[in-house]
């Protein structure tokens, strides 16, 4: 049975009582440990740590090889994270291998993680930190981490805001006996069969951590209080399983779940129990008279890239109308995003059987979209610089976004500037006025935001065909009225410098076929000396 999410009854966080009170059990020996050498501490035996075995070279050098990991696809490394204790203001040389990732992060006590700088780490095998004392941590990981614990606060916090709105469930347990959690989000009161459902997941390889704050991001969109996430909540069933493979990210893996296999790759003939509890919720899922029709399956890859990517499957594995189907939505991200421009698209052959994308499309054909998502380690693509999980996150806020666009679905009923910006713009973006302010345009068609938000229109997709007002034996214009703070005035002028407002008296508001637009008629002006005219949109004024 499924039960709402309250305060009082957090299902996951039961389970996850009892996984803390047994992890002594499933600590994986070889890479979760503590160890002192001389005055220096390392230690990574806790949830998503790992180190290989540490050595020490001098009194100040360290030697840290990563834990390489046997699994049945093979051996595979590059996931770290451990806690470094030891005197005050003593500087230790750790000799780390980075490649994969140039500027690892760092975490100083309760300070929030960074990229590291180049003086810490000043190439890929070598990595520099000054010691806080015997109790006070440094703490180094591969990449801005999320362990099993952390990532269950952290959705737990995010679905605390509308618990009516999110049901959790158990689907199975995995070999270390930990629970694969799936989170539903939907508003219950909207119809049923009016809505479209929604799979997506992260974390089928452990390290792969970016894809885990992808969906947080995306879990945020939808629980907003604004009206995107009501429209998105109100049309539509989306469930995520946060981490397919949590005994792999407890055990600090890179890749591999607790026995070596790679639940990703399962589908041919699975035998992972949190595949096989995942296909089984497919399959109800499918079955529903609302059944799946996008799916999400989120990963990282390793490399250098200069954007995040999808994989496109392509003819003749899939149908010629189920890529442009694929390209729909790749495109609605591209639109929303200034962190996803598909500047590297990856094109495949979707595989016979291997993947859920496989038995989607074996199973369902075009009626599932599936896709999956691949982000990477290096520079984001805005400013060059250093990716983080923030960015990530506002990468899966605008992931849920696109939702709405790939599906067109209605708009919620009024909203406020505000709302409009915090749609459109992450937190990071609106603190900038010439990306988000009102006068700001982003998409560079002579739109300013103010009227984009105004008229309904998108200030991240150019329309050079836009016109502001239309004049003829009267004039018009286009006008939302969910923009509840919008204020609407033509003014004319006989010589660009003073402007005087039209009296509002005889304009008509009729409706147009597309609910969130209505067009204003307004008498053409009969005052003598009219050469131009001009529209205006204030914000937070009565007319």
């Amino acid at each position: 049975m499924i039960r709402p999410v309250h305060r009082k009854t957090r299902l996951w966080n039961g389970l996850l009582l009892l996984t803390i009170a047994v992890s002594a059990s499933i600590t994986h020996a070889e890479n979760q440990k503590r160890v002192a050498l001389d005055e220096v501490t390392f230690d990574s035996a806790y949830d998503n740590g790992s180190m290989g075995q540490v050595a020490q070279r001098s009194a100040d050098r360290f030697l840290i090889p990563l834990y390489e990991e046997q699994g049945e696809l093979g051996p595979r490394r590059y996931w770290f994270r451990f806690r470094l204790f030891g005197p005050l203001d003593q500087t230790v040389t750790l000799d780390l291998e980075h490649i994969e990732n140039p500027r690892p992060f760092i975490r100083e006590d309760s300070a929030p993680w960074r990229r590291m700088t180049s003086d810490e780490a000043p190439d890929l095998e070598t990595v520099v930190v000054r010691l806080l004392g015997e109790n006070r941590p440094i703490e180094l990981a591969f990449f801005e981490p999320l362990g099993v614990d952390e990532t269950a606060a952290t959705v737990n916090q995010l679905t605390e805001a509308f618990p009516t709105m999110v049901t959790q469930e158990p689907l199975g347990e995995t070999d270390d006996g930990q629970p694969v959690t799936l989170f539903t989000i939907t508003d219950p009161t909207t119809p049923l069969e009016s809505k479209r459902r929604i799979w997506i997941h992260s974390r089928a390889h452990a390290g792969e951590v970016t894809s885990t704050h992808t969906l947080l991001g995306i879990l945020d969109r939808l629980m907003e209080d604004s009206p995107q996430g009501h429209t998105l909540r109100s049309q539509l069933i989306v469930h995520v399983v946060p981490l397919l493979n949590p005994d792999g990210v407890r055990r600090g893996h890179t890749r591999w779940d607790a026995v070596g296999r790679d639940p990703e790759s399962q589908w041919c003939a699975i035998a992972s129990p949190a595949a096989q509890a995942i296909k089984a919720k497919v399959d109800a899922l499918m079955s529903e008279d609302v059944s799946i029709s996008l799916a999400l399956n989120l990963h990282s890859t390793k490399g250098t890239y200069a954007d995040t990517f999808f994989f496109k499957h392509l003819t003749p594995s899939v149908s010629p109308a189920f890529e442009l189907i694929q390209q729909r939505y790749i495109d609605a991200l591209a639109n929303r995003s200034p962190l996803f421009e598909n500047r590297n698209p990856e094109g495949s052959q979707l595989h016979a059987c291997r993947f859920i994308e496989s038995y989607f499309w074996n199973s369902w054909g075009e009626d599932v979209m599936a896709l999956t998502h691949e982000g990477h380690f290096h520079r984001r693509l805005t400013d060059n610089a250093w990716i983080t999980g923030e960015d990530y996150r506002s990468l899966g806020r605008s992931m849920a976004s696109a939702l709405a666009d790939f599906y067109d679905l209605t708009p919620a009923n009024e909203h406020s500037w505000e709302d409009w910006q915090a749609e459109h713009f992450d937190a990071l973006e609106r603190r900038f006025q010439s990306l988000s302010g009102p006068l700001a345009d982003p998409d560079g068609d002579n739109l300013a935001n103010i009227l984009e938000y105004g008229q309904a229109t998108h200030p991240r997709r150019p329309d050079s065909t836009a016109t502001p007002m239309k004049i003829g034996d009267s004039l018009s214009f286009a006008r939302s009225p969910t923009a509840a703070d919008a204020t609407w005035y033509i003014e004319h002028s006989s010589d660009l410098v003073s402007w005087q407002a039209i009296s509002p008296t005889g304009w008509e508001t009729l409706p147009t076929e597309h609910p969130e637009i209505e067009t204003v008629t307004v008498p053409y002006p009969q005052e003598p000396g009219i050469n131009f005219l001009r529209l205006r949109v204030e914000l937070n004024k009565d007319r």
